[in-house]
């Protein structure tokens, strides 16, 4: 039994895909090989001990290494416990024991963390579009203020042309000693003195209002690639889970078919038990191991 819950603890760690299902797995080596033939015996014998191996090959295929030295070892403890068991149904019974309410577990934390991901994208698609309606706005802001800026400037031109006129014939006046009304000149001076700075500071005001949403939008800009690079991410990683959710589905599915309460007798109980054990030893060879 203290072999066993070894063994299951090395699944804990090794974590894997289940059987019954297309796996990606390097090509050539042992693991396709080994996970096809336990996947097949796994299948024909009923065997939850074979499930569990075939659920670790494939997630052994799939590390960066690649290496089968884990699966190799929980093959032998296998063994080991199997030939220490009398009765066949004691091994099964502990890995439906154990691995049952672990598959479910590990399911139901696949579903939260996928609708984890799926309000995240929510919110960001949400922010985007915030993001690029506040954009829009400030485009037609700018657009706007410059349109208004070209307007004033083309007032501001007439007003100063019809000064110059009157300063002109003012001067002009002058140096034909024609009564002038001075005062009035003055007025006139003054006016157009109020009104220059005026336009100066309202154009300087544009421009920096101008300027200062420019700026922001850029910012806008720099936030939204920044919210499609992590929604993108976000996409990619819901793409790999949903492929690990469809694993664990079918991880489950297949216990809950194997896990069933047999009425067997002793003779198919040792019959069943012998096959899986040559199995066993039969993926053992596979992985270079002397049987």
């Amino acid at each position: 039994m203290a072999a066993a819950a070894a063994v299951l603890a090395a699944v804990v760690l090794m974590g894997g895909a289940p059987v019954g299902e297309a796996v990606v797995v390097r090509r050539g080596g042992q693991g396709p090989r080994l996970v096809a033939f336990l996947d097949t015996k796994a299948k024909e014998l009923s065997s939850v001990e074979l499930t569990v191996l075939a659920h670790s090959a494939a997630g052994a295929t799939r590390s960066p290494d690649g290496s089968m030295d884990k699966v190799k070892d929980m093959i032998k403890q296998m063994l080991d416990q199997k030939q220490a068991d009398l009765a066949a149904s004691t091994t099964q019974n502990e890995y439906c024991q154990k691995e049952l309410p672990k598959a479910k577990a590990d399911l139901k934390k696949l579903k939260e963390d996928e609708d984890e991901r799926s309000a995240s994208h929510d919110k960001l698609e949400a922010k985007q579009a915030q993001l690029s309606e506040d954009a829009s706005n400030l485009a037609a802001e700018v657009a706007q203020t410059r349109k208004n800026l070209t307007e004033a400037e083309a007032i501001r031109d007439k007003e100063q042309a019809v000064y110059a006129k009157v300063k002109a014939q003012y001067e002009q006046d002058l140096r034909n000693h024609r009564e002038v009304d001075e005062a009035k000149q003055i007025q006139t001076a003054t006016e157009e003195t109020d009104l220059d700075l005026n336009f100066r500071r309202l154009k300087r005001q544009a421009l920096e209002s101008i300027q200062q949403k420019e700026q922001d939008a850029k910012h806008i800009q720099a936030e939204v690639i920044k919210l499609k690079v992590e929604m993108s991410e976000l996409e990619r990683d819901s793409g790999l889970q949903r492929d690990v959710m469809d694993s664990a589905k079918s991880y489950k599915e297949q216990l809950d078919k194997q896990c069933i309460v047999r009425t067997d007798s002793y003779e198919e109980r040792k019959r069943r038990r012998d096959r899986v054990m040559d199995s066993m030893k039969d993926a053992y060879v596979i992985l270079g191991g002397d049987a």
